[in-house]
């Protein structure tokens, strides 16, 4: 209900005014809207600790002393710890008490892979690579020509290659196929192409054709002949050469390197009138036993004498010696 006021006229006694009746029927009720809002009105405020403050009539003000508060307890997700940082941990949407980071930096040093550091000032790190076979710019890692070698591949030797299976394995090696091998093409990208020619390959075997080896395709130690020169002692490589020559000016003992079991060599050696003598010394530097099967050495001037030898060990071999027939 709104506030009801009283006419009382103009000036006193003018007749304008409300009657007594109509003017104390105002009076109480503004009275009684007054004392029922009242009695839901506080009454009184009494503070307690940490506030103060009380009162039961006009402004209330409540305070709170500085060192009221003497405890304030949160949940963590661990234990308290002496000199840790309380810090929020979002998987439990709680707190967690973390070891505080302390000090300086004493020293930077390189690990794997990195060169450089320090212990005082401005600290650089740089990747560390093998100049002989990596060169490094600012974007870029790459690998020197002849910068991999086989020892810088690991679990492949010399003399081994990557091949597709039958299943088409090494799985990095998309449409492996059995019997292929990588091979770059005229634009030097790499395809399975079929071994083919004088050799086949399947699943890792390789299959030489009949009649595909040839004198032409023999080591040298199978189709050339090497002359030696006279003395007293000729060291023979036997890797060099199938036939030896030499015109004797000595008394002379082969001595005989690099022999494999299966080796037959040839000696065509001419007499030097001299009365000189044949023998034959070691095998690989090692006492060799020679087994003579027949003939004899002839040093009658220009006297040509064949000696072959055969080695059926290292360190044995049978020969002969055989003359021109008259």
């Amino acid at each position: 209900m709104a506030k009801q006021t009283i006419n009382i006229g103009t000036t006193a006694n003018d007749g304008t005014g409300d009657p007594i009746r109509t003017a104390f029927d105002k009076v109480n009720d503004n009275f009684t809207e007054l004392y029922t809002d009242d009695a839901g009105d506080v009454n009184s405020v009494t503070a307690t600790a940490p506030l103060s403050g009380t009162s039961t009539t006009g402004a209330i003000t409540l305070s709170l002393s500085d060192d009221s508060i003497k405890e304030v307890k949160l949940d963590c997700t661990n234990a308290p710890t002496d000199n840790y940082l309380l810090s929020y941990d979002s998987a439990s949407s709680g707190f967690t008490w973390v070891e505080a980071a302390t000090g300086d930096i004493t020293g930077v040093t390189a690990g794997d892979g990195l060169t450089g550091g320090g212990t005082s000032g401005t600290v650089s790190l740089a990747v560390g690579v093998d100049d002989s076979t990596i060169e490094l710019d600012s974007d870029a890692v790459r690998v020197k020509d002849n910068g991999i070698t086989l020892a810088k591949m690991a679990g492949l030797a010399r003399g081994k290659f990557i091949y597709g299976d039958a299943s088409g394995d090494p799985a990095a090696l998309a449409a492996g196929a059995n019997g292929k091998l990588l091979v770059a093409d005229a634009n030097g990208d790499p395809s399975w192409t079929t071994v083919s020619g004088d050799a086949t390959l399947s699943a890792g075997a390789v299959t030489i054709a009949n009649d595909a080896v040839t004198s032409a395709k023999l080591g040298a130690e199978y189709t050339t002949v090497t002359a030696l020169s006279s003395a007293a002692t000729i060291a023979v490589d036997t890797a060099l050469s199938d036939v030896f020559t030499f015109t004797a000016g000595h008394s002379f003992t082969l001595n005989f390197t690099n022999v494999v079991i299966g080796d037959m060599k040839s000696f065509m050696i001419t007499g030097g009138g001299g009365s000189y003598t044949a023998a034959l010394g070691t095998s690989n530097g090692s006492s060799c036993t020679f087994n003579k099967i027949s003939g004899t050495y002839s040093d009658t001037g220009s006297a040509k004498n064949l000696i072959q030898i055969k080695w059926v060990a290292v360190n044995e071999a049978w020969y002969t010696i055989s003359q021109i027939a008259s």
